[in-house]
């Protein structure tokens, strides 16, 4: 039951879903010792008693503290207690701590096989009933109260040993708690984000928590008699149901450092048992955070808010030094449209997360604790653009002036582990997380950059296959497979995927002459965002015509060629009929090395013949920059067309009707990648 107010957030039952995540398991530190309590008062607590304990610091060491604490074990009877314990961390503190040095030494030993942190709780009282009792010969009243079966003895021939150490045993506990709880909170925050983190929401869920203990045993006269406690590990398992609402409105100014807080812990009572005369304490809690991550090569201003669930399940155990369990949670809910404003260009992409965790601690957290939590995480990606430099969609030689503003919403759920002891540096965990999922997308402002690419020839003859292209633009972000529907204007559509910035291919043939209209859609991508932004462009279909290079002869300035096959490439490549754009001597034809530019690829049509159009397909991912189309009048090879910056594996170029015997490729700049060669794939030529 929260009724109260903690750091100015609020706190009270809830009935509902939603916030701050909820959830787990937690617990647990590795040392969790209990206080002593010899010279418990033996007296039962009354039926009701209420959940009284005191705590009061005596002394303390490097590594070591002195409890004087009482109260009632309400989880093991109701028996009160009243003693002084010894908390321990490591062998480091036993080793300045003032006990006797044979039980140092004794738990030194063992702390020293242990990797990581150990803590021990001593009861002091015990101790000093032991050392009595060996001295008067006999064991005390209050030894025999609390005396447990000693261990058989081999080398007693079957006795029990009489001095010494007996075996470890362990004890477990469990209890029920309520993560039922509305939570919320509002914080301001700058360190180059400058504005407000806001939650609202709640988280409803149950779990059990078990505690386990080893209980250390000292053999005297026969008997064991247990004096300390080690915290084995914390268990909790259970469900819960998380739903936070995020809000986030700020101004950017320069990327900030992560930042994170915890905004409120309220309790979840207490585990109090007691371990022969040694009173165990265990007080629960769920301590809430918020955070803030941002990756950002952008200024301006940003505003959203989203609210998710999730359900699921849990069962994680933890210790000191570590976690480990299962988890599994499923998603649902919906966002609201966020209001984004940004700069013109550039990306911001916030992070904000909220966790609540089940907290145990060892009578008090500065001395040990160990936790498990659900924090689910909002990411936002903001990607703002405008500029002409971001390809010519239509192929209609000029790049379009493109302007964008777009925003996407994911969601993952993690469930973290943390410890600490004595204050030291937290150590954590992450134990388990969910795949991204997607929220939404939005086009904020009509983005053009979501219209693809569609590259191909303007003209095409009936019954011929013609090769068309699909990518995003240059400046797209994201590189997620993209979904795509081309409708080539004759009452057919093709759907295909490809990667976001890699052309795929396809092929489609018109009956009848005429323009069509084609409509390349950018559908979807495999991350889940919705874009729908559609390119179009015409073309004009005419009478089926004969690629006139098929039956011409090839002749080059120079060809590359070491060894055979694949490794020579052979100028008769450019008219063998296949248009493909792969790379190698099978497909394409290049000037040898060591040629000097400009290099020519030439075909011979044995007579003149008139032409209109040509196809040329170069090499993919060697695309040649810079080249010239010249055609033979009789006497001198003539311009036809020239062209430079290309990009384009595929070109289509339809000029004044000329008629020649040879057709000439002149190039004068090779790709990007190897500037001084020319790679040509195939050259197509057609009466119109």
């Amino acid at each position: 039951m929260l009724a109260n107010e903690m750091n100015g957030v609020k706190l009270m039952p809830a009935k509902s879903i939603g916030y701050a995540i909820a959830m787990v398991a937690l617990v647990g530190s590795s040392g969790c010792t209990g206080p002593d309590g010899l010279g418990t008062k033996g007296a039962p607590a009354e039926s009701g008693v209420a959940d009284h304990y005191t705590e009061t610091i005596l002394a303390s060491g490097p590594g070591w503290s002195k409890l004087r604490i009482s109260g009632y074990a309400l989880d093991s009877g109701g028996q009160y207690f009243d003693g002084n314990v010894y908390v321990l961390r490591n062998a480091a503190g036993i080793a300045t701590s003032p006990l006797d040095d044979g039980v140092k030494s004794e738990l030194e030993l063992e702390a020293g096989g242990v990797d990581g942190d150990v803590v021990y709780s001593v009861s002091e009282d015990t101790i000093k009933e032991i050392m009595a009792s060996e001295k008067a010969g006999a064991l005390s009243p209050a030894l025999q109260a609390i005396a447990e079966p000693g261990d058989v003895d081999s080398d007693a021939r079957g006795g029990a040993k009489l001095f010494g150490k007996c075996s470890s045993k362990s004890t477990t506990m469990t209890k029920a708690v309520d993560l039922s709880a509305v939570l919320t909170s509002t914080h301001e925050f700058g360190s180059g984000f400058t504005g407000t983190l806001a939650l609202d929401g709640n988280v409803e869920g149950s779990a059990t928590v078990e505690i386990k203990v080893e209980r250390k045993r000292y053999a005297i006269f026969g008997a064991c008699i247990p004096y300390a406690i080690r915290f084995e590990h914390a268990r909790a398992y259970g469900n819960a149901v998380v739903g936070p609402s995020l809000s986030l409105t700020g101004t950017l100014t320069y990327k900030p450092k992560p930042w994170e807080t915890e905004i409120a812990k309220p309790s979840l009572g207490a585990l109090t048992f007691m371990v022969g005369p040694v009173p165990v304490r265990i007080p629960l809690s769920l301590p809430v955070s918020v955070g803030f991550d941002l990756e950002a090569s952008a200024t301006g201003t940003l505003v959203y808010n989203t609210g998710q669930t999730a359900s699921g399940n849990f069962d994680y155990q933890c210790t000191l030094n570590e976690c480990s369990g299962t988890g599994s949670y499923s998603f649902s809910g919906s966002s609201q449209t966020p209001t984004v404003t940004a700069s013109a260009e550039g990306r911001v992409k916030p992070a904000v997360w909220a966790q609540v965790a089940v907290r145990a601690a060892l009578y008090d957290e500065k001395l040990a604790y160990a936790q498990a939590g659900v924090r689910p995480y909002v990411y936002g990606d903001l990607w703002g653009y405008y500029g002409n430099n971001c390809g010519d969609a239509n192929e209609d030689g000029e790049n379009e002036t493109v302007d964008a503003l777009t925003f996407d919403l994911d969601w993952q759920v993690r469930i973290t582990g943390e410890a600490a002891a004595f204050g030291g540096t937290p150590k954590r965990w992450k134990l388990w997380q969910s795949k991204r999922n997607h929220i939404a997308f939005w086009d904020l402002a009509g983005s053009k950059a979501i219209e693809p690419m569609l590259s191909g020839p303007a003209t095409a003859s009936t019954g011929a296959s013609s090769q068309y292209g699909a990518k995003m633009r240059p400046c797209w972000p994201y590189e997620d497979s993209v979904n795509y529907a081309l409708a080539w204007g004759n009452d057919t559509t093709a759907y295909f995927s490809g990667p976001a910035q890699t052309w795929t291919n396809v092929t489609g043939a018109w009956g009848n002459v005429g323009s069509y209209t084609m409509n390349l859609t950018a559908l979807s991508d495999e991350h889940g965002r919705n874009f729908n932004g559609t390119t179009a462009r015409t073309v004009h279909i005419g009478q089926s015509s004969e690629n006139l290079a098929l039956g011409a002869s090839t002749s080059a300035s120079s060809t590359f060629c070491s060894g055979s096959d694949v490794h020579c490439y052979h100028p008769e490549r450019i008219n063998d009929g296949d248009p493909s754009t792969a790379l190698g001597g099978y497909t394409s034809w290049s000037n040898d090395y060591g040629n000097s530019l400009p290099q020519w690829v030439e075909l011979n049509f044995g007579s003149a013949h008139s032409f209109a159009r040509v196809e040329l397909y170069t090499t993919m991912g060697y695309e040649v920059q810079n080249y010239e189309l010249q055609y033979w009048n009789g006497s001198a090879w003539l311009p036809l067309v020239t062209v430079s910056g290309n990009t384009e594996a595929h070109r289509t170029h339809t000029f004044q009707s000329v008629s020649a015997s040879k057709l000439r490729v002149m190039g004068l700049l090779g790709s990007v990648v190897q500037p001084g060669y020319v790679r040509l794939n195939e050259v197509e030529v057609y009466e119109n």
